[in-house]
């Protein structure tokens, strides 16, 4: 009886949690201005170099902390941005480079991004690259 009890507490808790984090999801996505672009691509052998521009801006009332942003493409780990604090206003953008190589079968088309903030809310979203 107290083993049910407890699961059904669980199960509402954590209930509770993802729609909170679905609420602040759906906030969060109007408040944040994501951009990736390309911007040039180096050649060397069969190895392609190619830089991309990454730029967030947050216009969200409430600071955000610990908020990282990571991609996955191809199976290989990049991170984005890491920031300790976004307040509004912010902007930050940095330059990538992703290496790939002709004949691994590999093309650059999708990019798997991974939000976290306070490394309890992931946004898990995949972006087309053009190159």
């Amino acid at each position: 009886m107290v083993l049910k009890l407890l699961i059904v507490v669980l199960a509402v808790v954590v209930a509770v949690s993802l729609s909170v984090a679905l609420v602040e999801l759906l906030h969060l996505s109007r408040d944040l201005k994501f951009e990736i672009t390309p911007v040039g691509y180096t050649v060397r052998g069969n190895v392609t170099l190619v830089r991309y521009l990454v730029r967030l801006e947050y216009r969200g009332d409430v600071p955000l902390s610990n908020f990282k942003l990571d991609a996955e493409m191809g199976g290989r780990y990049i991170e984005l941005i890491d920031v300790p604090l976004l307040t509004k206003g912010t902007v930050v953008s940095r330059y990538i480079t992703i290496e790939i190589t002709r004949g691994m079968g590999f093309r650059p088309s999708r990019l798997r991004i991974t939000m976290s903030i306070l490394e309890l809310i992931n946004v898990v979203a995949e972006v087309k690259l053009s190159a």
